[in-house]
């Protein structure tokens, strides 16, 4: 993973536990707590993100700049961990 992917986090170890698709990365098997951790991190460097689509068993939150709110990146993961930290948020503005 990217450095500046999730707000400079330092990458996973181990195998690539996802898989990149156009929209962004698919999650799957990674500790949800590391995953909310990084959103974490992104919120506290100034960055934004905001949960783009919601599904029964998973949840894609786009990663967006602090200047404008372009978007950069995508995660999708069903991680209960995420889903808990997400629950009634909509942003990183809630």
């Amino acid at each position: 993973m990217r450095a500046d992917a999730l707000g400079g986090a330092a990458p996973l170890k181990g195998p690539r536990p996802w898989r990149t698709t156009q929209r962004g990365r698919i999650l799957a098997g990674v500790d949800g707590t590391q995953i909310v951790a990084r959103l974490e991190r992104w919120e506290a460097a100034g960055a934004h993100w905001r949960v783009v689509h919601r599904h029964e068993r998973e949840v894609t939150v786009a990663l967006c700049r602090c200047d404008g709110g372009e978007e950069l990146e995508r995660v999708t993961s069903d991680a209960p961990e995420l889903a808990s930290f997400l629950a009634g948020r909509g942003s990183s503005a809630d």
